[in-house]
């Protein structure tokens, strides 16, 4: 694959995040404007990071039935709010119990998503009423999301960016790689796993051809003796990789700075 061609597919809006840096976690809330077939393109979904301090119809958003009716009666984990904002100005909104990030729609405007951002709870939701339709675990003990996912191209498959267990690094980067899941995104059921072939994956793209994934890794790694991240990243082997989805094989790796 020519480095023209990964430019081209849309890629480099992966890239730019990577190599760029940035700290993961520490960005705000991402807007995403969605244009399935079913719905109108001018359809947006924000989430919402602190659901604590929004109020419904004069109360506290937290306490409303309405507003928690995506949340499971015995759920006490993160919760984050997600607002749809229509062509006309309408706003709908709900509740959902995901340490929510990114969110995407399906093609065929049946399904969304919410990522979990190195949270444990994934969720997908009905895009026209914010009802929740799933939700999902980590691929593996103790992993967490990476805050991002894309649906295959021609296929109801959703892949989600999953980041390994919070642990110092052990000098080897690819003890920490990453793994994107493959998912039905109506139940949320593993179909599959591979790497990402880099450390904190985060987004997610899909080339043209539907058979390749770009992964921007940020490289974020725990430091010795110590059990998160902490206020300065420590970051080893940012970059981004493309990676065959059937066969998990690395076809490129694009990385930035080193350490």
């Amino acid at each position: 694959m020519k480095r023209r061609d990964l430019l081209k597919s849309g890629a480099l809006l992966a890239a730019s995040s990577a190599l760029g840096g940035c700290a993961v976690g520490a960005g705000t809330p991402e807007v995403t404007r969605q244009a399935p077939a079913k719905l109108a393109p001018t359809n947006i979904f924000i989430p919402g990071y602190k659901p604590e301090k929004a109020f419904y119809k004069g109360r506290r958003a937290l306490d409303d039935a309405h507003m928690r009716r995506a949340i499971p009666r015995h759920y006490d984990g993160p919760v984050r709010m997600l607002t749809r904002i229509n062509a006309d100005g309408a706003v709908k909104q709900a509740l959902f119990p995901v340490h929510g990030h990114d969110v995407g729609i399906s093609a065929d405007g049946r399904t969304g998503f919410f990522g979990a951002m190195e949270g444990t709870d994934y969720v997908t939701f009905d895009p026209r009423t914010l009802d929740l339709v799933a939700m999902g675990r980590p691929v593996r003990k103790g992993w967490i999301g990476g805050g991002h996912g894309a649906f295959l191209k021609g296929r109801n498959v959703l892949a989600l960016t999953e980041r390994a267990p919070k642990r110092p690094y052990t000098g080897h980067p690819s003890d920490h790689y990453g793994r994107v899941s493959l998912r039905d995104p109506r139940s949320l059921k593993v179909l599959g796993d591979f790497s990402t072939h880099g450390i904190s994956p985060h987004e997610i793209r899909m080339l043209e051809d539907g058979t390749h994934a770009v992964i921007a890794n940020y490289g974020s790694v725990v430091p010795p003796g110590k059990s998160d991240y902490g206020n300065h990243r420590d970051v080893i082997e940012p970059s981004v990789t493309v990676v065959e989805i059937a066969s998990g094989k690395l076809v490129a790796k694009y990385r930035g700075m080193r350490k």
